[in-house]
């Protein structure tokens, strides 16, 4: 974990924002749910034809952020994420988008575990 702080931080400081989007209020909002059910979509798909596919642990993790990234664009709730709530909010949501990738991906290793156990046992 700190490993990956340090990497962030080091990253955050040497890598150019580019690529940055902004997106307003109304649409912005529509595109990141857009985005995210379109990677959703495409997870689905892939995993109905790649049963062992790593893409679902990320869904997770998606759409926290996604929830986050909409609580901080709506009048209610925008002036609550610059707060010390609102970081709470993002620290926890973090933490557990995070939790979430090692969750579904500890079952996913364990599927391919036990599909790589079956296929050694037929031959």
């Amino acid at each position: 974990m700190v490993v990956l702080l340090v990497a962030m931080d080091i990253a955050a400081k040497t890598v150019p924002a580019r690529g940055l989007v902004y997106f307003p209020r109304g649409g912005g909002s529509l595109v990141l749910v857009g985005f995210a059910l379109v990677v959703t979509g495409f997870t689905w798909w892939h995993h109905r034809r790649h049963v062992t596919s790593w893409f679902p642990a990320v869904l997770g993790s998606l759409w926290i952020t996604t929830l986050l990234a909409l609580l901080a664009r709506f009048t209610g709730t925008a002036g609550l994420m610059v707060t010390a709530t609102g970081n709470l909010l993002i620290g926890i949501g973090t933490i557990l988008g995070d939790v979430s990738i090692l969750i579904i991906g500890w079952h996913i290793w364990q599927l391919r575990q036990t599909l790589a156990q079956k296929a050694t046992d037929k031959h």
